[in-house]
């Protein structure tokens, strides 16, 4: 097996038990703030010093993801560098759980191999990412996001995926999540490469058309913030927040040229609802106690944010519920 695909299954693999480990134990306190810190985009610095603080518990429960989060907050500060020395003190480390040895290991031995290793990009040849499409599933998304990365990083533009997508894109039988999955990594891709083709994605019936020139920013972006202002003042927590999060995001993407999308506050926090709806009639007859509760105007259900999300909701998201 060459080192690239090697690399890419364990990461495959490693990608996978984090998932596992962040759903499993919501209720350990230091994996969900540790989460949470992740998803307010709080300095890596601090984040960094929690993981070391806490390593213990943190290591024991979730030792896969831990191990992810810790690697990451070096690639957000362009430290990749220091990855494998870092991972080479964290091991020696005499609070860290036996459990995570071999897990931490075997980062170690990837990344070395990876490091010396000839560099090669027949993995992510446009037949291996064809290939690698068209049998998308959770698990393949990083060996499709990092063969992405490294064509582009070798020259290849933007423009020339967005070709290669179009048929994927716009076919009535693929599913529409893995649409708007890749289309979020090209809207990041796009930061550096932007492109000037148009790219087409068929949802039920609708067909969005985008060109990801770089006219988007998710960080400034109005409807985002003012989604995440709402979603704070609720306190949402846990698996409803990601929902929220990561349901506004899809939204928002799919309109990417727009330069605002559901103006009015009644609107947006009409557009809100209509998922902590969907979730309490999704959980209520197995997880009662999960469900949110909250009151609003029977109004909202007129309003174009509802309705919006309702469209959205029943196209893209269905198969989360079910």
């Amino acid at each position: 097996m060459a080192n690239e695909d090697r690399y890419l299954d364990f990461m495959e693999q490693e990608t996978n038990l984090a998932n596992q480990e962040r759903i499993a134990y919501p209720d350990v306190k230091e994996i969900s703030e540790l989460l949470e810190m992740l998803n307010s985009k709080q300095n890596p610095e601090e984040i960094e010093s929690y993981v070391l603080k806490n390593i213990q518990i943190l290591f024991n429960y979730a030792p896969h993801l831990s191990t992810q989060i810790y690697i990451a907050l070096f690639a957000a500060r362009n430290m990749n560098y220091l990855v494998l020395e870092k991972l080479s003190v964290l091991i020696n480390k005499p609070e860290l759980p036996a459990k995570a040895y071999s897990v931490i290991n075997g980062y170690i031995s990837v990344l070395k191999e990876k490091e010396t290793s000839s560099p090669s990009t027949s993995f992510a040849s446009d037949e291996k990412i064809k290939e690698t499409v068209d049998d998308l599933s959770p698990q393949k998304m990083s060996k499709l996001v990092f063969a992405l990365q490294v064509r582009l990083e070798t020259g290849t533009e933007l423009d020339h995926f967005i070709d290669l997508f179009n048929p994927f894109m716009l076919s009535p039988v693929k599913d529409p999540i893995y649409k708007i999955t890749i289309l979020q990594q090209l809207a990041m891709f796009a930061k550096k490469h932007p492109s000037r083709k148009p790219l087409s994605i068929y949802i039920d019936g609708s067909t969005y058309t985008v060109i990801l020139d770089n006219s988007f920013d998710p960080e400034t972006d109005t409807f985002l913030r003012a989604v995440n202002y709402y979603v704070k003042s609720l306190d949402l927590k846990g698996n409803l927040k990601e929902l929220m999060t990561s349901f506004a995001q899809m939204y928002r993407v799919i309109h990417y040229n727009q330069q605002r999308v559901l103006n009015s506050e009644a609107d947006i926090k009409s557009f809100c609802c209509c998922l902590i709806q969907a979730y309490n009639d999704n959980i209520v007859s197995f997880l009662p106690q999960s469900a949110f509760i909250i009151d609003y105007p029977e109004s909202y259900k007129q309003q174009k944010g509802w309705k919006e999300a309702s469209k959205f909701l029943n196209i893209a998201f269905r198969p989360r519920y079910l």
